[in-house]
């Protein structure tokens, strides 16, 4: 799918996730968006503010990202839309900066923090989030520790 053909789906989406979120910013923004296919969104904002939860919405997949009430993001991840799949894939970075495919709850763990890496899902894309989309989940600017806010950074 071209950008030209998703620009209005992207746009009522996340439209509409600015009005359910209160974030004006994003409708000032969406032609930016749509001048290329190739679109990085990156989430930012103090730590446990909801940044992974905006990202499941966005995707249509609540529990995508994991979440907790105590701030669970620990290193920088990525939500990738890509042709072909059925469902989402699973990955983390390996030291040469490739991917290497695990498990769902490995997913979770490199998301923590817990196994060195970062986590990256592939998803199939839909109206509204086309291939070539990748939205990445950081894990706060204003975290208590240090390595949370270089990540971010």
């Amino acid at each position: 799918m071209s950008m030209r053909k998703a620009e209005p789906a992207v746009n009522q989406l996340l439209s509409d996730i600015a009005g359910r979120w209160s974030i004006s910013w994003i409708e000032q923004q969406l032609s930016v968006i749509a001048a290329d296919p190739r679109v990085t969104v990156g989430f930012l904002g103090d730590f446990s503010s909801g940044k992974s939860t905006l990202i499941n919405e966005f995707v249509g997949q609540p529990d995508l990202m994991p979440t907790r009430v105590e701030p669970c993001t620990a290193s920088a991840g990525q939500a990738v839309a890509v042709e072909g799949l059925e469902g989402p894939q699973f990955f983390r970075t390996t030291e040469d900066n490739s991917l290497e495919t695990i498990t769902r709850s490995e997913f979770d763990d490199v998301a923590r923090g817990v196994v060195p890496g970062r986590p990256v899902v592939h998803l199939p894309p839909f109206d509204g989030f086309p291939a070539g989309f990748v939205l990445v989940d950081t894990p706060g600017l204003a975290s208590l520790t240090a390595a949370h806010r270089e990540v971010t950074l």
